[in-house]
């Protein structure tokens, strides 16, 4: 009896264990942490959506934010340094270079090619009228205009950009002396003479500077442009007062000239 009795309680004793046991295991993989294992394999697909969509869609809003093109009006002032003077009678070498102040008024239009470069071309033209001599031609001579065509490229903050630029061009004078051919004279003695006339010319130019750019709102900028028009002066000619000087030249000269130039823009 005793032996029934003690066969009972282990029965029971250990009925008893394994219902704690499988309780006890049940409640383990309930509350247990979600391994690192299982989400590492949605991880990459998730952080990939996270991290390189928005950055995509940033740089290609970043983009798209920038216009691509930008016109402008300007106010120009131009240090003109001019060429040695030229008289009927001679070239005076080493004398004074003239400088002259010279305001003008102009526009521009800009193609931004990416946020650190664009294509740009410029033209001025100069209020002053300088009349041409009758007895001397110092310099050439009437309205100065200019034409700059060329790069620009820098960096472009949040509010204001940066930027260096390259841009030959030309600038001219609406009175110039040109030889444009010769004839015989024989009268007192034959000699060769010039043919002249006074018209318009264009020499070549190389605008080379710095521009700071403010801006205002998305579509609204203030420009300015700081440098130096370098302009290469051709050979020049007027008529001589002898026979044995019948036309007078003075070589080819070059000239550094400050610009500084200030206008607002419109992007679009």
């Amino acid at each position: 009896m005793r032996l029934c009795r003690l066969e009972n309680i282990v029965i029971l004793l250990l009925a008893s264990g394994a219902v704690f046991a499988q309780t006890t295991v049940d409640t383990k993989q309930r509350f247990a942490p979600v391994s690192a294992n299982a989400n590492e394999s949605s991880a990459p697909s998730d952080a990939g959506e996270g991290t390189a969509g928005p950055s995509a869609k940033g740089g290609a809003k970043a983009k798209a934010d920038l216009p691509r093109f930008e016109v402008g009006a300007q106010f120009t002032l131009m240090s003109v340094r001019h060429p040695q003077q030229l008289f009927n009678c001679c070239v005076i070498v080493g004398s004074a270079v003239t400088v002259t102040n010279e305001p003008g008024l102009g526009g521009r239009f800009t193609y931004n090619l990416n946020r650190s470069i664009g294509f740009e071309g410029e033209m001025n033209f100069f209020l002053r009228n300088h009349p041409f001599p009758v007895f001397a031609a110092p310099e050439p001579g009437g309205h100065m205009y200019q034409g700059q065509f060329g790069i620009k490229a820098g960096k472009r903050f949040e509010r204001f950009g940066v930027f260096g630029k390259f841009r030959p061009g030309f600038v001219g004078f609406t009175q110039v002396n040109q030889l444009v051919g010769t004839q015989q004279v024989s009268v007192p003695i034959a000699f060769t003479a010039g043919v002249f006339k006074n018209g318009r010319k264009e020499y070549l130019s190389y605008d080379l500077g710095g521009v700071v750019e403010i801006y205002i709102s998305r579509r609204i900028l203030a420009r300015t442009d700081l440098g130096d028009t370098i302009i290469r002066y051709g050979e020049f000619q007027i008529a001589g007062q002898s026979p044995s000087l019948p036309i007078l030249r003075r070589p080819p000269e070059t000239r550094h000239n400050f610009q500084i130039t200030g206008g607002i823009g419109f992007r679009f």
